[in-house]
C-alpha cells in the first residue's frame, strides 16, 4: 500500500494557501459554484449512471431498466433531498448506490448480497462521530469481495454541509484488516472510492488550500496521480471522479488477481473502463453552449488485435434530466 502511504505524505508538499487579496469571494460566489455529482456503474447487464440533477433528486440511467427517478428531491432546498451520490458494483455483482442527503445523513443501497454495512439510513452517529455531519461516501468491493468504504466527515464542533466545506476523512478497507481510521489528509472536499483494473479499489480526493483546488487518485495499478491543481471556482476545476470496470472472467491475463466466484462475466483482457470526471462547469462542450456544469465520460474498451476503443460523451449536454445536474460534494 506504499501508494496510499505516498497520498497522504504528499500532503505535506500541497500547495500553500494563497496570499490575501483585496477581493474576497462573498458567500454568495461560493453557493453558486456548481459541483455536479455523476457516476457510472458496470455490471454484468451493461452500465448505469447515478445522476444527481437540480432539484436534488437522485437519477438512475441503466442499459437494462431505463430512467427512473429513485430518490425524490423538492426544488433544492427540502432536507430530504440528495446532496451528492455515487453508485457501485455489489460484492455479489449487482447495483448499489451512496446517496449523501441534504441534512447530513446517508442512504447506503446493496441489490442483493451480504454486505458488512447493510442497505438503510445512516447518520454519523452511527459511525461514532456524534455531533459531526456526513459530506461525502465512497463504496467500492475488490475483486474479492472485501468492503472499502470512505466517509468524509465535517470537522468536530462543524455541522455545516454547504458546498464549499471540507472535512474529516476516514476509511474502512477490509484488505487491510478493517477498522475506520483516519486518513490523515487535510481539507478534504470530496471524496471517491473506484475499481482499479486488476480489480483492486483506489481512491480520488479533492483538498481545498486557499483559493486552490488538488485532484488525486492513488490505486496499485496507477499509483498516484495529479489530476488537477489550480484555482478553486475555475469552471475546469475537477469536483469529482467516478472509474468502474467490467467484472473478470479469465483471471490469467492479471498476475496476482485470484480466481473467486465473482469472476464471472468477461475476459479479463478485455475488461472495459468507463472514467466520469465532472467539473465545476464549461460553456465549449462540442457545438453547445452549456451554461451549467456537466461530467465527461471516458469509455475504453480493449481488443485483443486491434488499438483499444476510446469513446468521450457528455453528461449534462442535451435533454432533460442530463442538463440539470446538480451539485454534490
Amino acid at each position: 500500500m506504499q501508494w496510499l502511504r505516498k497520498l497522504v505524505s504528499s500532503s505535506a508538499n500541497a500547495p500553500k494557501a494563497a496570499r490575501p487579496s483585496a477581493f474576497r469571494p462573498n458567500l454568495e460566489t461560493m453557493e453558486a459554484r456548481e459541483v455536479p455529482s455523476v457516476s457510472s456503474v458496470l455490471t454484468a447487464t451493461g452500465v448505469t449512471q447515478f445522476i444527481v440533477d437540480n432539484t436534488n433528486s437522485l437519477i438512475v440511467k441503466s442499459t437494462v431498466f431505463g430512467t427512473a427517478t429513485v430518490i425524490q428531491g423538492s426544488n433544492g432546498t427540502t432536507p430530504t433531498g440528495v446532496r451528492t451520490a455515487q453508485g457501485f458494483r455489489t460484492q455479489a455483482g449487482t447495483l448499489g448506490f451512496d446517496a449523501v442527503m441534504l441534512d447530513g445523513t446517508l442512504r447506503h443501497f446493496e441489490q442483493s448480497g451480504t454486505t458488512l454495512l447493510p442497505t438503510g439510513n445512516y447518520t454519523a452517529a452511527d459511525f461514532g462521530f456524534a455531533g459531526r455531519k456526513i459530506l461525502d461516501v465512497g463504496t467500492a468491493y475488490d475483486t474479492q469481495g472485501r468492503l472499502r468504504f470512505d466517509l468524509l466527515l465535517t470537522k468536530a464542533g462543524n455541522t455545516s454541509v454547504a458546498l464549499n466545506q471540507v472535512g474529516d476523512l476516514f476509511e474502512f478497507n477490509q484488505a487491510n484488516g478493517g477498522g475506520l481510521t483516519n486518513t490523515g489528509l487535510p481539507n478534504v472536499r470530496w471524496v471517491s472510492t473506484y475499481l482499479d483494473p486488476n480489480g483492486g479499489t483506489g481512491i480520488a480526493v479533492g483538498q481545498t488550500f486557499g483559493t486552490e483546488l488538488l485532484v488525486r487518485k492513488a490505486d496499485a495499478v496507477a499509483g498516484l496521480s495529479v489530476l488537477y491543481d489550480g484555482s478553486n471556482s475555475a469552471t475546469a476545476a475537477i469536483t469529482e471522479y467516478s472509474q468502474t470496470v467490467t467484472p473478470i472472467l479469465n483471471v490469467g491475463n492479471l498476475p496476482g488477481v485470484p480466481n473467486n466466484t465473482l469472476n464471472t462475466t468477461t475476459n479479463a483482457a478485455l475488461r472495459r473502463v468507463v472514467v466520469d470526471i465532472t467539473y465545476n462547469g464549461d460553456t465549449s462542450f462540442g457545438a453547445t453552449t452549456n451554461g451549467g456544469t456537466y461530467a465527461t465520460e471516458f469509455s475504453v474498451t480493449p481488443s485483443a488485435n486491434l488499438a483499444p476503443a476510446i469513446s468521450v460523451t457528455g453528461v449534462g449536454v442535451g435533454a432533460s434530466p442530463d442538463n440539470t445536474i446538480k451539485a454534490g460534494g
